[in-house]
C-alpha cells in the first residue's frame, strides 16, 4: 500500500475500524448496530500538537461503567483535543496497563482476556513509559 501524504516512511501501521475523526470533524454516523450500542471502547487519536492519545473506557459493568457509543467516543476524543482518531479493538479485550499496573476494569467475568496482539509504548529506557 502507498501512503502518499504520510510525514514519513512508514515502518509499521496498525489497523482499526471506524475512522472517529478527520481534520477534527466527526465522521458519524458509524454504520452497524454496535456502533450505537455502549460498549467497552478502545482508541487512538492524535491531537492537533502531534501528541499520542490512547484511551480506553470501561462498560458492561452496571454502577461502574456503561461504556460508551462510537459518536460518544468520537466527541470524547474531541473533547481530549484530538483531529485524527480511530477506533480499535473493544469489548472484552479493552485493556490499558500502564508500568505493569491494570489503569481500567476489563468488562470480562474472569478478568483480563488472552488477546493475540497488544500496541506498546516504550520510553527511552527500558521499560519507562513517560
Amino acid at each position: 500500500m502507498r501512503f502518499p501524504d504520510a510525514p514519513a516512511s512508514i515502518a509499521e501501521m496498525i489497523a482499526g475500524d471506524p475512522q472517529l475523526l478527520r481534520a477534527g470533524i466527526s465522521l458519524a454516523p458509524f454504520a452497524g448496530t454496535v456502533a450505537a450500542e455502549r460498549h467497552p471502547r478502545t482508541a487512538i487519536a492524535v491531537t492537533g500538537d502531534r501528541k499520542v492519545l490512547l484511551v480506553t473506557v470501561d462498560g458492561r459493568q452496571p454502577g461502574y461503567s456503561a461504556g460508551m457509543t462510537l459518536i460518544e467516543l468520537a466527541a470524547l476524543l474531541s473533547r481530549l483535543g484530538a483531529t485524527e482518531a480511530m477506533n480499535v479493538d473493544g469489548g472484552g479485550s479493552t485493556t490499558m496497563v500502564v508500568n505493569g499496573r491494570f489503569v481500567n476494569r476489563p468488562s470480562d467475568a474472569t478478568g483480563e482476556r488472552p488477546v493475540a496482539n497488544a500496541l506498546g509504548v516504550v520510553g527511552p529506557a527500558a521499560g519507562a513509559c513517560p
